[in-house]
């Protein structure tokens, strides 16, 4: 009978998944006579569970440039697919909360990115008056449909925002008709980003959690 491989300190062998450098399996035989590293090829592992989570919270206020709603994550969190990484049939998962203020009837324009690729503009679109640190969020689906220089991928999701005491809901459509052309041959970013139509100290959007999850 073969021998288990187990880690020398006991534990089951992992699978470091979701690195640029792709999987790494360390396995020892139990009487510690054998013992043997098998390295992966990103290709073969792709990115798995969830890959980012931000640790701080991300303002965007008092300016008309497009500015990003993804906050700082930890030191293993990413929001880049890398180079030859992405799989034909991965899921994104993109969720961000937070709140918002503002002052008038300003417009905000909002974005889903991935690297220099616009995949949704939406807006700019009046926001209601008024808000004070109204409840906001954002949800977005993201499949992977091929790879290669003239990969594709395709979404849809939505905005919520939710106003005063009896939470009058606002709902904004996140919506691609078509599939979008990605090179994946390349570093892509995953980015959502926001723009004031007025810079105003008291326009403030800030998004306190957020977190992109891969599915395969």
């Amino acid at each position: 009978m073969a021998t288990p491989f187990i880690h020398s300190n006991g534990t089951i062998p992992q699978i470091d998944f979701g690195t640029s450098q792709g999987g790494v399996i360390s396995l020892t035989a139990v009487d510690g006579t054998a013992n043997e590293t098998i390295t992966l090829p990103p290709e073969s592992c792709g990115l798995m569970g969830v890959i980012f989570q931000q640790l701080d919270s991300k303002v965007v206020s008092n300016t008309t440039a497009e500015t990003s709603q993804l906050g700082t994550g930890g030191a293993d969190d990413t929001k880049i697919i890398p180079a030859n990484m992405a799989q034909a049939g991965q899921c994104y998962f993109i969720r961000l909360s937070g709140f918002i203020s503002s002052t008038g009837t300003p417009t905000g324009t909002l974005r889903i990115k991935m690297g220099s690729t616009n995949l949704v503009v939406s807006g700019p679109t009046t926001l209601p008056s008024g808000l004070t640190n109204a409840f906001v969020e954002t949800v977005f689906h993201l499949t992977v449909r091929s790879t290669g220089a003239l990969g594709t991928v395709i979404g849809q999701g939505h905005t919520k925002l939710i106003v005063g005491a009896l939470g009058t809901t606002y709902n904004r459509q996140l919506t691609m008709t078509a599939p979008a052309t990605i090179d994946f041959t390349v570093d892509q970013a995953i980015d959502v980003t926001y723009q004031w139509g007025t810079a105003d100290p008291a326009n403030s959007l800030t998004i306190t959690n957020s977190m992109i999850q891969v599915a395969r």
